[in-house]
């Protein structure tokens, strides 16, 4: 366990009011800031993006995601709440790759290696998938901010190389898809142990997300 994780939530006593949702936005703040740092996050919101640039950004994101929709499936067979499962993206990531592929026919295109052992391993305990879910389910947010970006940088239009970051969600309603699901969780999560479990493997699953976004230079020149 991270030593913020273990000092944050040291400070937040056992018997601590505050729910899930409020421990979670602030023992994974460290994390999430650095995720937000990465050369990958920066480029998505720079003005000179160009779309070979996007389509390798986009291949680190298939990378990503696919062990994450993975953990996501599986805890659902062992029984997590259907209403908490975030909606599917792979699909939408892989078609956006497919469009960017045909804008850049010449682009040297890579298998992504998932990584699932790392997170797999970063989500097992009982309740870690709610932290794993969480963090997906929050990712919507800042997606609404990269699409806008996005179709402003590259002038795409009509979702075309952004429907993962969309999601499938009008814009107008990611608000309060967002504060039912905290609202939802919050209820689930009442045991100290779990909200910990909870909390651990969301900053866990940050952390998956920096190791693949580090693990290539995609700053564009």
């Amino acid at each position: 366990m991270h030593a913020s994780i273990e000092a944050t939530l040291g400070a937040l006593a056992p018997t601590s009011p505050q729910p899930f949702s409020a421990r979670v936005r602030l023992a994974t703040r460290v994390a999430h800031q650095r995720l937000e740092d990465t050369a990958v996050m920066r480029d998505l919101m720079a003005p000179d993006l160009t779309p070979a640039n996007y389509l390798s950004t986009l291949l680190l994101w298939e990378r990503c995601w696919q062990p994450i929709e993975a953990e996501l499936a599986a805890g659902l067979q062992r029984g997590m709440p259907a209403a908490l499962m975030p909606a599917r993206r792979l699909h939408f990531l892989q078609r956006d790759i497919a469009y960017l592929q045909t804008q850049c026919p010449q682009a040297n295109v890579a298998s992504p290696s998932t990584g699932a052992n790392r997170l797999a391993s970063a989500v097992a305990s009982e309740h870690g998938w709610y932290g794993l879910a969480y963090v997906v389910q929050g990712s919507l947010l800042g997606g609404s901010l990269v699409r806008t970006r996005l179709m402003k940088s590259l002038g795409l239009v009509d979702h075309q190389g952004t429907e993962f970051f969309a999601g499938g969600i009008a814009p107008h309603a990611l608000h309060l898809h967002w504060k039912s699901w905290l609202a939802q969780a919050d209820q689930q999560l009442q045991r100290p142990t779990a909200i910990r479990e909870a909390v651990e493997a969301a900053d866990r699953t940050f952390a998956h997300m920096e190791t693949v976004f580090s693990s290539a230079c995609t700053t564009h020149e």
